[in-house]
């Protein structure tokens, strides 16, 4: 069950419970209503600014997940916005990283953003449609990221774009991760299939998919020019990429 669905058994079985209603914001101080279960927010993912002035971090609620600034000894400041999907009522941020002292970039819908934390207006980055996953570099100055099934690296100073892995074995590459230097990005590369998950009790109005991952692997590929090198890794019981960072020159899959 994922987490729209749990959240929706848990406020209707809130709701069916003795002394449990569905009043609005005037109901009493100890009473649990819907609205004040729906609006507990799940802070996540926080990251200071290079200058290590602020912290930035992820705040879902109910589903409603947006970018917030934390203030020493005051309420934290909204710095998206985003309207929740009409049909799943969610709205996701996907993964966020500081690039300057006042700028933040962050995946969501499969496009990056960009947002001032002193404007607080969020803005799509041009040239950067259809991404799933990215980072930067320790410098800042580079970029790379998944498009089209394939890890490419952009520099955000020379507003430059290549692509840097030519795949074509039907494989997922995810998770792309700068060396300390910047002229390596390692990623990992996993196979997949959906399958139709039975619901025998459902019809035939429902369908379940299942995503069966296997034969992880990880790779390595320089910024300028050559082939990728793989590295067998743990499949992680079928659960799909790992993290992967670099210590040292070294690198760990978490």
């Amino acid at each position: 069950m994922n987490r729209t669905l749990l959240r929706i058994s848990v406020l209707l079985t809130l709701a069916a419970l003795p002394g449990i209603g569905v009043a609005g914001p005037d109901a009493p101080k100890r009473s649990i209503t819907i609205e004040r279960v729906a609006d507990v927010k799940y802070p996540t993912e926080q990251a200071w600014s290079p200058d290590s002035k602020h912290v930035a971090f992820l705040w879902d609620a109910a589903g409603k997940q947006d970018l917030y600034l934390a203030q020493p000894g005051g309420a934290p400041i909204a710095l998206t916005d985003f309207p929740v999907d009409p049909d799943i009522l969610t709205s996701n941020i996907t993964h966020f990283e500081w690039s300057t002292n006042d700028e933040i970039i962050f995946g969501k819908d499969n496009n990056l953003w960009t947002v001032s934390i002193s404007t607080r207006k969020a803005m799509r980055m041009p040239g950067y449609g259809g991404v799933s996953g990215f980072s930067l570099s320790n410098d800042r100055t580079q970029i790379a990221y998944v498009y089209d099934g394939q890890i490419w690296v952009g520099s955000l100073t020379g507003k430059t774009q290549k692509q840097v892995t030519r795949l074509t074995d039907g494989s997922r590459l995810a998770g792309p991760s700068f060396s300390a230097d910047g002229t390596y990005v390692a990623f990992t590369v996993t196979y997949f299939s959906d399958l139709p998950e039975p619901l025998p009790f459902n019809g035939n109005r429902l369908i379940a998919i299942r995503s069966r991952t296997w034969g992880q692997r990880m790779g390595i590929v320089s910024t300028f020019s050559g082939d990728p090198v793989f590295v067998p890794t743990t499949d992680n019981g079928g659960g799909g990429a790992a993290r992967i960072q670099w210590a040292a020159g070294n690198i760990v899959v978490n």
